[in-house]
């Protein structure tokens, strides 16, 4: 690849995860045959990182250091991320609450403030376009921060103001990439085992759906439509986990978003469809 210029953000997906695969907007896994989607959204207008240096020891002697040794790496511990919208399903989600729409099915209620013991575990993906000088090819930068935990605010009304929500965002280092797969199993040669985040290179931007098999079903469908029907997960704008491991299904529709030839697998078993797409939904 060559030297690339990137521009501002762009896309803002999170989704809940449970050892790097993905289940959606939800805390835990949800029924068999069930499909969940990644929360997708383009109104994001800052984000800040905090990012840890590792401790240094220096040894003198002599009258000057002779040595000097670094513990750790550099690791984004946080993030602060501001949408200019709010969005009463994800606040809930986030807060480990749910919205009441069975007190007034008319008038649902919600709230901001969150059961800290209950906060779900969740992957960030926020996209950047850019450049590449060279030949004007477009690339997506998708910066994946896969194990997090989120508490959201809800700025208070002002005159003249716009209302947001900002995310102050707990990030902590993973053992798996998005979707399941160990880091130990990849080849980006992380000599630990774990990361605090990573970057996809992409042609288009991404989404993400999963499945939950029941040991039947050897298909789902996704939230848009894939970019492309190319199935090799190991050379294409489509990847697919199945239970942590990248894996081909036999065909994914562009016309539809249907998956097919899965293994049906066990009962509980998650697969997670990474996909380009222009986010044409599907239905």
């Amino acid at each position: 690849m060559a030297t690339a210029i990137i521009g501002g953000l762009q896309r803002f997906m999170l989704t809940g995860v449970v050892n790097g695969q993905a289940i959606g907007l939800n805390s835990t896994v949800p029924a068999q045959n069930t499909t969940a989607h990644a929360y997708n959204i383009k109104m994001v207008s800052n984000v800040t990182a905090t990012v840890d240096s590792p401790e240094q020891i220096a040894f003198n002697g002599a009258d000057a250091e002779q040595e000097r040794l670094f513990f750790g790496t550099n690791r984004t511990s946080a993030l602060e991320i501001t949408l200019d919208e709010v969005d009463e399903t994800l606040i809930s989600f986030l807060g480990g609450t749910t919205v009441d729409s069975t007190t007034n099915s008319a008038m649902p209620i919600w709230t901001a403030e969150a059961n800290e013991s209950d906060l779900p575990s969740v992957a960030i993906v926020l996209a950047q376009r850019g450049r590449i000088p060279a030949s004007g090819a477009v690339t997506w930068f998708n910066r994946v921060y896969p194990n997090c935990y989120v508490l959201s605010a809800v700025t208070a009304p002002s005159y003249r103001a716009k209302t947001t929500t900002t995310l102050s965002v707990l990030v902590n280092p993973s053992s798996y990439l998005l979707g399941g797969l160990a880091i130990s199993s990849s080849n980006l040669g992380i000599s630990d085992g774990q990361l605090s985040h990573y970057i996809i290179r992409s042609d288009y931007p991404l989404a993400l759906s999963a499945f939950v098999k029941n040991g039947v079903a050897t298909g789902f469908s996704t939230e848009y439509l894939p970019k492309a029907s190319d199935v090799d997960s190991s050379a294409s704008g489509n990847m697919m986990f199945d239970a942590g491991v990248v894996t081909d299904p036999s065909a994914f529709s562009t016309s539809n978003g249907a998956i097919t030839g899965l293994d049906a697998g066990d009962g509980g078993e998650i697969v997670n469809m990474l996909y380009e797409t222009e986010y044409v939904p599907t239905s």
